[in-house]
């Protein structure tokens, strides 16, 4: 698929009808019968006449200032249309600390008026979420449909994106090298900067493992071209031996690691550490579109040369690109909470007044969810398509199965990657995740 028919795919253009509610009231003197030029201008500005609406303040939780920052900030935009309600957002700092926050407050029947979800996080703590169908948002929403639970749109995506290798144009340059278009391509670059000894071929910051998720995470759909992958995992009893999408695409992984361009220690620093290094010690970042921000902090005043291209995950050029394409940040509320009326008017209001939503997607440098707003993207990200035949692969986090069994083996594909980049064998790892899921299946209904 051209850059054009999937970027058609992702947000379909029209018209924008500006949604904003307000409840107005007048009072009528009984005294009069019929409305003077006067009674009618006082009957139209009456504002200091009418009846102020109760006063509510609903609870947000989010992590990494998702909803406030560069420059957006939802508290002070949610104000001016509802100037009764107040927005209090507590910040986690990572999705592992807003998952644990959410067990804990879900368990004790304390969840929040308001809170986002990532599309794996839907199978746990979406069967206690209120149904969200009657909204305009999930009628207008690209991807309400794909991720309803139990037969029911629970919670809504506020963006999409694409993940990228992202690199400096500069470094690519000085070793004549081109866009890689294959895997095998992908790797010879990396270590043809490898051995000119100036820079970092990949930056990965794998001390604090889900820098890793490109691969790890991302890699087994690509091969088995099916963002579902999990769940059918899940109904396998073997998914790791060596003819099935997981080991193949570990397998590419291993290649990859073992080629060592990841420095002389990439599980020594965190990803803060090397995204300030992106461009000028580091020659590429694999990430998804939220890095653009990062990256042109790091580039400074030669922002102009960064560049972006697709993980080239395939064995052919002539082949489709499988690429994934990420609905993410879910809104949701709890079914049966205090504010659950309220909280369901906020995000209808997130999603439809499109003056509000086009601020979060260009401050967050996302596509639109929406089906009736667009959102622009940045013209380096947009280079990433161009000539390329791509086909996005939409991800699923995995359904309540594949969780039970994630849980009982503690099958982390992120803590896997880092074993693999510190050598540990590819064959045995399988082999030992065969055994652990196969005893699991057995247990977990």
């Amino acid at each position: 698929m051209k850059r054009t028919k999937l970027f058609k795919g992702l947000t379909i253009f029209c018209s924008i009808t500006m949604l904003i509610s307000s409840f107005v009231g007048c009072g009528k003197n009984a005294e009069t019968t019929e409305a003077t030029p006067d009674t009618k201008e006082v009957a139209a500005g009456a504002e200091s006449k009418v009846e102020t609406e109760e006063e509510i303040t609903l609870t947000l939780l989010q992590w990494d200032n998702i909803f406030t920052k560069n420059n957006y900030d939802v508290v002070a935009e949610y104000k001016k249309v509802k100037p009764n309600v107040t927005i209090e957002i507590e910040n986690l700092k990572d999705t592992g600390e807003f998952e644990q926050a959410m067990k804990i407050r879900k368990t004790a029947n304390q969840m929040p008026d308001i809170f986002a979800l990532k599309p794996y996080m839907l199978a746990d703590f979406g069967t206690i979420a209120a149904d969200l169908s009657d909204l305009e948002a999930a009628r207008d929403s690209i991807y309400a449909e794909t991720f309803k639970v139990d037969g029911k749109i629970v919670a809504l995506p506020t963006q999409a994106f694409n993940e990228f290798v992202w690199y400096n144009k500069e470094i690519f340059a000085e070793y004549n090298l081109e866009v890689p278009k294959t895997w095998d391509e992908f790797i010879k670059a990396a270590e043809t900067i490898k051995a000119g000894g100036k820079y970092i071929p990949i930056l990965m910051g794998g001390k604090d493992a889900w820098p890793d998720y490109p691969f790890n995470e991302f890699m087994p759909s690509l091969v088995a071209n099916d963002g579902t992958l999990w769940n059918k995992m899940a109904e396998d009893p073997q998914p790791f031996t060596p003819d099935k999408p997981f080991y193949q695409a570990y397998q590419m992984i291993d290649q990859l690691y073992s080629a060592e361009v990841f420095g002389t220690d990439p599980l020594g620093m965190g990803f803060d550490q090397v995204k300030a290094m992106f461009g000028t010690k580091g020659a590429m970042l694999c990430a998804g579109q939220w890095f653009l921000a990062d990256a042109q902090k790091a580039m400074g005043d030669k922002s102009d040369k960064i560049g972006t291209f697709l993980l080239p995950v395939r064995k052919d050029a002539s082949e489709k690109l499988n690429t994934i394409t990420m609905a993410d940040t879910f809104l949701s509320t709890a079914q049966g909470g205090k504010n659950e009326a309220a909280a369901k008017e906020f995000i209808n209001w997130f999603l439809t007044d499109a003056a509000n939503y086009q601020a979060f997607t260009k401050a967050m440098n996302v596509n639109s969810t929406m089906k009736s707003i667009e959102a622009g993207v940045e013209p380096c990200i947009a280079e990433a398509f161009e000539g390329v035949d791509v086909n996005p692969v939409i991800y699923d986090g995995g359904n309540k199965k594949f969780q039970a069994i994630q849980a009982a083996t503690k099958f982390d594909v992120k803590q896997i990657g880092q074993e693999m980049m510190s050598g540990k064998d590819l064959d045995e790892l399988m082999n030992n995740l065969n055994k652990s899921w196969q005893e699991a299946q057995s247990t977990t209904k």
